[in-house]
C-alpha cells in the first residue's frame, strides 16, 4: 500500500474517533484499527449505498471503507494506488447528549483541517453555498502547496443523503482536480 494511501487510512480513522467521541463511543481506539478496515470491493459498494446513494464518476470504484458500529466511511478513487482525488463519503452518527449538530460539524472540519492526505497547511479559498436534494449547504473549499510548489486542492460538505447526514470531503493534486466531475458527483448524492 503506498504511502499516501495510509495517510488517506490515518485521515478517515481520525474523522471517525472525533464521530465517535461526539457520539459517545469514546471508548474505541486506534489498536482496532485493523478490525473495522474494509477493503472487499462487493462489501464497499454495500457500505457505500448504506451511507447514500450516488452516481460514481467515471473510472472511480469504492477503494477502502471503515465499518464501527453506527459509523460507515467510504473512500472513493481511480485507483488504489494512483495520486489523483480521492473522495471520501462519511456516515454522521446522530448527534446526542451536549454536542449539537452545528458543532459536531465544526469539529470535523477543524480535524480535516489539521490531519491532512499529505503534510500540507490547506487555507480556506473560498465557501460557496449550494442546493443540493433541495437543502442549502455549505461548500468549503480548501487550498495548499507542497514544498515542491505543487498544489493541492480540498472540497468539504456536509449534506442529506436518503440514508441521513454525510460528511463528504474530497482532495487531491490541483493538476488533477476535475470540479466539474466532483460537482456531478456532489450533485448525484441522495
Amino acid at each position: 500500500m503506498s504511502e499516501r494511501r495510509k495517510k488517506v487510512l490515518a485521515v478517515l480513522a481520525s474523522l471517525l474517533i472525533v464521530c465517535g467521541c461526539c457520539s459517545g463511543l469514546g471508548f474505541w481506539a486506534g489498536t482496532f484499527f485493523d478490525q473495522f478496515l474494509v477493503t472487499d470491493p462487493v462489501e464497499l459498494k454495500v457500505m457505500g449505498r448504506e451511507i447514500a446513494t450516488y452516481i460514481l464518476p467515471d473510472s472511480y470504484s469504492e477503494v477502502l471503507g471503515f465499518n464501527f458500529m453506527e459509523v460507515k466511511s467510504v473512500a472513493l478513487a481511480k485507483d488504489v494506488q494512483a495520486s489523483d482525488t480521492v473522495i471520501f463519503l462519511m456516515q454522521v452518527p446522530p448527534f446526542q447528549g451536549q454536542v449539537s449538530e452545528a458543532q459536531a460539524e465544526q469539529q470535523l472540519r477543524t480535524l480535516v483541517q489539521q490531519l491532512n492526505l499529505q503534510p500540507l497547511d490547506f487555507s480556506q479559498e473560498r465557501v460557496e453555498n449550494r442546493v443540493i436534494n433541495d437543502q442549502e449547504v455549505e461548500v468549503i473549499f480548501n487550498q495548499a502547496a507542497d514544498n515542491d510548489g505543487q498544489g493541492f486542492k480540498q472540497m468539504l460538505v456536509f449534506l442529506d443523503s436518503s440514508q441521513g447526514k454525510v460528511f463528504l470531503m474530497a482532495q487531491g493534486s490541483e493538476a488533477l482536480w476535475d470540479q466539474e466531475e466532483l460537482d456531478n458527483f456532489l450533485n448525484s448524492v441522495r
